[in-house]
């Protein structure tokens, strides 16, 4: 999955907020216990389209998406709980593929006949409607990022109204990803003229448009970050993010070399696409970024008798990491290393 959109361990660090998702999926990608490998052998066994190449993968592939199919068949979860944990079978399944090279025309036959099993042997006779990633023309991982929103809608806004959640700069992050993929998948796939090829592409894309106009766009007003409407040409990018100034200053300055420390500073002042380097250098490295830090935190009002004290700061400035030797003959500075 190296260089995947959608690389699942790297999403489980990143976005944090989706732990749910990310527990469900686990669970799907278990080893195969002794008692599921006896229950599905059977029927795995007597599936005459493994070919002749790589038979006992798409034999272990056969029995874990039998055992996965029919765990959620048994569930009893509520409609929509059961709709999302099978938009992550698809995602499962697209990348078991992926990663054992399986044939995925063969896999997705696999598939059928664990939907027509389930629906007619599970406890709750249902089963995930049949849906595959890989037939999707154009770009399934980027698409994947926009299902997984519509199916979570209510948690992404949850976590933007939230200003005290500690994931809302990684769910901000998301959320400008999804609607730059929209912007660019809607306009070039979805059009009057490619439509009708790209059927589920665009009904997801469509569902996302209606989504986050509704649960984000439309609650602005109670959103600390600024929001653009889906027709709006400007690329999102993460601006304004405290968590994420903090958390990159306090690794770029930590106990490492100079030129460690430089690297680092370097790379994370990049991640912080739309802030001005030298703003994230004054808050780190002078005094008028230690005042506005020590203001942050107490939750008071920044802004009052601001010019007085900025320039308190500037002209009486705090020297606790610089060494300031004086004669009155020579002058020697020592200037604090960044």
């Amino acid at each position: 999955m190296t260089g995947k959109i959608l690389d699942i361990e790297k999403w489980k660090t990143e976005y944090p907020f989706l732990n749910e998702i990310w527990k469900f999926y686990d669970k799907l990608d278990e080893t195969l216990s002794e008692t599921d490998n006896g229950a599905y052998s059977q029927l795995c066994s007597t599936v005459g389209i493994y070919g002749t190449d790589r038979v006992d993968e798409k034999k272990n592939t056969c029995k874990r998406l039998f055992r996965n199919t029919f765990l959620l068949s048994n569930s009893g979860y509520r409609f929509d709980v059961f709709s999302k944990y099978c938009d992550i079978l698809y995602i499962w399944l697209y990348f078991e593929i992926e990663k054992n090279k399986l044939d995925a025309r063969i896999i997705n036959k696999i598939f059928q006949d664990s939907i027509k099993a389930a629906q007619q042997k599970s406890r709750n006779k249902i089963s995930c409607p049949y849906v595959s990633y890989h037939e999707i023309l154009h770009e399934p991982e980027k698409l994947m990022k926009l299902s997984t929103f519509n199916k979570n809608a209510e948690k992404f806004q949850s976590v933007l109204m939230n200003k005290n959640d500690s994931s809302d700069c990684s769910c901000q992050k998301y959320v400008f990803d999804c609607v730059n993929i929209y912007n660019d998948m809607y306009g070039k796939y979805c059009s009057d003229e490619h439509s009708k090829d790209n059927t589920q592409l665009c009904e997801i894309a469509k569902q996302f448009g209606t989504l986050y106009t509704g649960y984000l766009f439309n609650k602005r007003n109670d959103i600390s970050y600024e929001l653009k409407p889906l027709s709006s040409t400007t690329t999102n990018h993460v601006v304004n993010c405290q968590t994420n100034i903090d958390s990159v200053i306090s690794t770029s300055t930590g106990e490492q070399s100079s030129s460690v420390t430089s690297k680092t500073l370097n790379t994370a002042l990049g991640t912080m696409a739309g802030i001005p380097p030298f703003l994230v250098l004054i808050y780190k490295f002078t005094p008028v970024g230690t005042w506005f830090r020590s203001k942050y935190r107490k939750g008071a009002d920044v802004f009052k008798n601001v010019d007085e004290e900025i320039e308190k700061e500037i002209y009486n400035p705090r020297y606790e990491n610089a060494n300031l030797n004086y004669s009155q003959a020579t002058y020697n500075v020592a200037y604090e290393q960044l």
